[in-house]
C-alpha cells in the first residue's frame, strides 16, 4: 500500500514539474475583500458546497486561481500530505502576494526545496479551522514543528474588524474543501526562528539592544515568556546615536519596557486613533500612512516592521522611543 501510494506520488510530481506558472512581477490582479460580518466569502463561479464535496484543499487551490501557492504546494513535495484524509487548514498568499516579492528573492525561495517545505509548511495546520473558531493571540499549529501560528483580531487601524494571521490580513475565509478549509491571505508568511530574544540574536542590526538584554536578566525572562509581546527595537545605528550609560548595568529596565507592549501587535492593526501602552505604563501613539507604506510609533519611523517570533512580533525603530534618564 505505502509503494503504491508513493508511486501515486511520484506520478502526479513528474505530471506536474514542468507546470511552473509564469510569475508576473506587479500583477494587478484584486485582491477579495471579505465584507464585514460576513464568515464565507465565493468569489464569481466558485464551487457550490455540493460540489466540493470531492475537492480537496489541493484541487481547491488551484479552482481559487491561487496558481502561485499551488505550485509551491507542490515544489514543497507537500501535495501528497494534503491529500490526505486531514482535516486541513490552508493559509494561501493570493498570487498578487506573491507577486510582490522581489524576483531574485522569490527564485531562491523556491530553488532551496528544504527552506521552501519550511516556508510552505508555515501555512498548513492540522485540523478544519473556520473563522467561528478563531479567538484574539489564538496560536494554530502548524506543520513547521513548533511554531504555531498567531491569530489577531483588531478593531481599527489597516485591518479593521479582519483577521490576521501572522501579520497577514485574511481576505478571503473558510474556503471549504472535502478534506479541509482555505483562508486566503494578502502576503507570506515566514516562519519564526524563535522566540523574541533568539530572534533579536540572530540580526546583525539589532546587536546593541541584544547586548543590554543580557545585563537585564529580568526583561530578557519577560521576553522569552509565553507573551504574546510587542517589541520596538532600536537599531544599532540608532543606539549608536543615542546617549546611553557607559556602563549597561546603569540603563534602567523601565526604559527597556517603554519599548515592550502587551499583545502581538502587528502594523496592519496600529490604529492613528487608539494609542497602545507600554509595560513602563508609556503611551505609544501609532500612525499607518495612507497608502500603508511607512508606519511609526511616537513620530519615530519603523525601519522593519513585522517580524514574527515565536512569541510575539518585533519592529525595528530608526531611534529609541524615549531617551534614557
Amino acid at each position: 500500500m505505502q509503494r503504491h501510494l508513493r508511486e501515486t506520488e511520484r506520478k502526479k510530481r513528474e505530471r506536474g514539474r514542468d507546470e511552473k506558472p509564469e510569475i508576473h512581477q506587479g500583477s494587478s490582479r484584486p485582491v477579495p475583500v471579505v465584507p464585514q460580518g460576513v464568515s464565507e466569502w465565493r468569489p464569481p463561479g466558485a464551487l457550490t458546497e455540493g460540489e466540493r464535496r470531492g475537492v480537496d484543499v489541493v484541487d481547491l487551490l488551484r479552482h481559487l486561481n491561487l496558481t502561485l501557492f499551488s505550485w509551491m504546494v507542490k515544489e514543497a513535495d507537500l501535495s501528497f500530505v494534503l491529500e490526505l484524509d486531514g482535516p486541513w487548514t490552508v493559509f494561501a498568499p493570493s498570487d498578487e502576494a506573491l507577486t510582490t516579492i522581489p524576483r531574485d528573492a522569490f527564485t531562491q525561495i523556491v530553488s532551496r526545496q528544504p527552506f521552501l517545505r519550511r516556508l510552505v509548511s508555515y501555512h498548513l495546520a492540522p485540523g478544519r479551522h473556520v473563522s467561528a473558531s478563531f479567538r484574539q493571540n489564538l496560536r494554530l499549529p502548524t506543520l513547521h514543528a513548533g511554531h504555531g501560528l498567531m491569530m489577531s483580531y483588531y478593531t481599527d487601524g489597516p485591518a479593521a474588524q479582519r483577521w490576521v494571521a501572522g501579520g497577514s490580513v485574511v481576505t478571503a475565509l473558510d474556503q471549504r474543501a472535502s478534506n479541509g478549509v482555505v483562508h486566503v491571505l494578502d502576503r507570506v508568511l515566514y516562519p519564526p526562528y524563535g522566540d523574541l530574544p533568539t530572534t533579536l540574536s540572530l540580526s546583525p542590526i539589532l546587536t546593541g539592544f541584544t547586548s543590554l538584554l543580557s545585563h537585564r536578566p529580568d526583561v530578557l525572562s519577560l521576553l522569552s515568556g509565553p507573551g504574546p509581546l510587542t517589541l520596538f527595537v532600536p537599531s544599532d545605528a540608532a543606539m549608536y546615536n543615542t546617549s546611553l550609560p557607559n556602563d549597561p548595568d546603569d540603563l534602567d529596565a523601565a526604559w527597556i519596557r517603554a519599548h515592550v507592549v502587551e499583545g502581538a501587535w502587528y502594523s496592519s492593526g496600529f490604529s492613528n486613533t487608539w494609542p497602545l501602552v507600554s509595560l513602563g505604563n508609556h503611551t505609544l501613539a501609532t500612525h499607518v500612512s495612507t497608502n500603508q507604506d511607512k508606519s511609526t510609533v511616537n513620530d519615530v519611523l519603523i525601519t522593519y516592521a513585522d517580524i514574527t517570533a515565536s512569541n510575539g512580533v518585533l519592529h525595528v525603530l530608526q531611534s529609541p522611543l524615549f531617551t534614557p534618564t
